[in-house]
């Protein structure tokens, strides 16, 4: 899997700066399983040694990533919430049982998920559908997801009570999972409280906004009932995993999605790569330039088509040439507004744009300010 041949048909070579679910993963699994069995003892022990590492270099980008805020290795809450947070729970329990070792102590921002889940979710359990999402019905993915948070409170509840009561009170919201990509993890599960699960209430004042640096994302909202208004604004951030080109993009949600990130992702399917990942599917600033060619999204140029459907090249929809580039300018919250302002003229072509700068307000309960300075030839 270090690229002495190459992959197979789909086979996941995901590292620890993604999703880490992959082929890759296997080396320390594989490691314990044989160390000490007398069968490739010296092998064995290098697959143990080099999984360590990964582990370790893993939980150190996760947890920078996550700062003290909250977060994973993608703001995709299709991945961020589902496949992704088995690498660090399945990594603790099989580290504490070959060690007698609690390695999860040190990886405290583990338990900060349950905050990021509590800034995303919306009314019914919906979320804004960041980056790689499919856009169906903006349903969180919950079906891994109260397993994900037992196992937060499992390692967590005692060194972070803080973030105790969120995970509770998320729990209560959900339904245990039916089934489960690895079904004996409850079985490792001691000390969740579930008779305060439907009793928790949310952490006392929330404020009215929160920049998340890392994941490149500002949350907003009047309150957390169905009648409150929602808002995200996206400026910054540091990671490249299944990010779109949507610098300066808002979603509002108010009884509903009023402002959309939109598009899905049908594989196979041209739509994805020449829409859905796009500038133009967002509410972002789009500045024309003829002849100017699009740069392309999962390394292709042109998606592989589908049925009846011809191969068409990406379109030039005016839009942004990268995915990580945007500044954050500014950052205020209090109890009468929320404020960002953010610079995203690199993420354009040079030749077209020589300033691209949004203002963003919010005056609770539901009034929005949107104020562009664009400069360009």
């Amino acid at each position: 899997y270090r690229g002495t041949r190459e992959p197979f048909e789909r086979e996941n070579w995901s590292g620890p700066n993604s999703g880490f679910y992959g082929t890759r993963s296997l080396a320390w699994y594989s490691g314990l399983a044989l160390y000490g069995e007398g069968i490739a003892d010296s092998l064995a022990e290098a697959y143990l040694e080099d999984g360590y590492e990964q582990y370790n270099e893993l939980l150190s980008y996760r947890g920078a990533a996550a700062g003290d805020d909250g977060g994973s290795a993608s703001a995709a809450l299709n991945y961020a919430l589902a496949a992704y947070p088995w690498a660090e729970f399945n990594f603790f329990h099989s580290y504490r049982s070959a060690t007698g070792d609690d390695i999860s102590q040190r990886w405290p921002y583990v338990a900060r998920l349950a905050g990021y889940i509590l800034w995303n979710r919306l009314p019914g359990g919906r979320h804004f559908g960041s980056g790689d999402d499919y856009h169906i019905t903006n349903q969180i993915r919950t079906g891994a997801l109260h397993l994900h948070l037992s196992q937060i409170e499992h390692f967590y509840a005692g060194l972070k009570p803080e973030y105790a009561a969120a995970t509770r009170w998320l729990l209560g919201t959900l339904e245990r999972e039916r089934r489960s990509s690895f079904p004996w993890a409850r079985f490792l599960l001691t000390g969740t409280g579930e008779e305060d699960y439907y009793t928790a209430e949310l952490p006392p004042g929330m404020p009215l906004a929160r920049h998340l640096e890392n994941m490149g994302q500002v949350f907003m909202r009047s309150g957390s009932d169905i009648d409150d208004t929602y808002a995200m604004f996206t400026v910054g951030g540091k990671l490249p995993q299944h990010k779109h080109y949507d610098h300066l993009h808002f979603t509002l949600y108010r009884h509903g999605h009023q402002a959309l990130d939109t598009g899905s992702r049908p594989e196979p399917g041209i739509h994805l790569y020449n829409y859905y990942c796009r500038t133009i599917a967002h509410n972002s600033i789009l500045i024309h330039m003829p002849g100017e060619e699009m740069p392309s999204y999962w390394g292709k140029k042109i998606g592989v088509p589908a049925e009846g459907e011809e191969a068409l090249p990406v379109p030039n929809d005016g839009g942004q040439r990268e995915t990580l580039c945007s500044v954050p300018l500014a950052f205020e919250t209090n109890e009468h507004f929320a404020y960002v302002a953010g610079d995203a003229t690199t993420c354009y072509h040079p030749d077209k744009s020589e300033q691209v700068v949004r203002q963003f307000v919010f005056l609770p309960p539901d009034f929005f300010v949107v104020f562009d300075r664009v400069r360009s030839d």
